[in-house]
């Protein structure tokens, strides 16, 4: 709760208040920015809730960085933004639903580095869709295209 946010504030200060205490630049990820998210999402034609969702998805990836393990450090912002947008497209259960491959054309990334950035993530689902996010794929999380194989059999048809 508050207690929470309250403490994350405080460390977010305190390494603010280092970087510059040690002349580092801090770079702001403009996979956080939301105009870029909005985009990415009115060019895969879906509405602004995948958009909004997108958005609290990379952030609290970023925040669970040492969750996620190291390789998320490296991965591209729009490979990330592109596999949240996948992601939260299957848990709402759209009825339109762009292929990893065309998420990841429209972001302008590989297919690989969305289906790998998307293999870190599955394993943290959990912790990083939006709480208030309706998961309306039936099964839940574990219904979801396994990172190995993007496209589910049924909807290979």
């Amino acid at each position: 709760g508050s207690a929470a946010e309250k403490l994350e504030q405080q460390v977010h200060q305190q390494v603010k208040d280092l970087a510059k205490q040690l002349g580092l630049a801090r770079v702001s990820a403009y996979g956080l920015d939301q105009d870029h998210i909005n985009r990415l999402v009115m060019r895969c034609d879906l509405g602004q809730c995948v958009a909004d969702y997108a958005g609290h998805m990379v952030q609290t990836a970023y925040r669970q960085a040492t969750m996620l393990g190291p390789k998320i450090a490296n991965t591209p912002q729009d490979s990330l933004l592109a596999a949240c947008v996948f992601a939260i497209v299957w848990l709402l259960d759209l009825p339109q639903k762009p292929s990893l491959m065309k998420v990841a054309a429209l972001a302008k990334v590989t297919e690989a580095s969305v289906r790998n950035t998307y293999g870190l993530l599955h394993p943290a689902l959990g912790y990083l869709v939006p709480r208030d996010m309706p998961i309306r794929l039936k099964g839940g999380l574990s219904a979801l295209p396994p990172p190995a194989s993007p496209t589910p059999p049924a909807a290979r048809r």
